[in-house]
């Protein structure tokens, strides 16, 4: 899936800002929740934050299915492979 193909919207982040938010959930049933704004890690450097979802919720631990993820500081290019991976799960 391409980052384009993301639908993001705005959501007030806990600084009172407005953040980008999207989510993506595959055929598999995992999925992905996007975020940038001024809080969020990596937001400050125009980078985005990615959680893992899988039954609807966001994941504790999301290293017990994909053992290098991190949960901030991904590229547009970086959070394409990162859904690749998602989806291929």
């Amino acid at each position: 899936m391409l980052f384009s193909e993301l639908n993001f919207g705005d959501m007030q982040g806990p600084d009172g800002t407005l953040w980008d938010v999207a989510e993506h959930v595959f055929s598999n049933g995992y999925g992905v929740s996007i975020i940038r704004g001024g809080t969020s890690i990596g937001g400050e450097d125009g980078l985005w934050e990615v959680n893992i979802i899988h039954g609807g919720r966001l994941m504790d631990d999301p290293t017990t299915v994909l053992e290098d993820w991190k949960v901030g500081r991904y590229t547009e290019e970086e959070v394409e492979t990162l859904m690749d991976q998602v989806e291929s799960l």
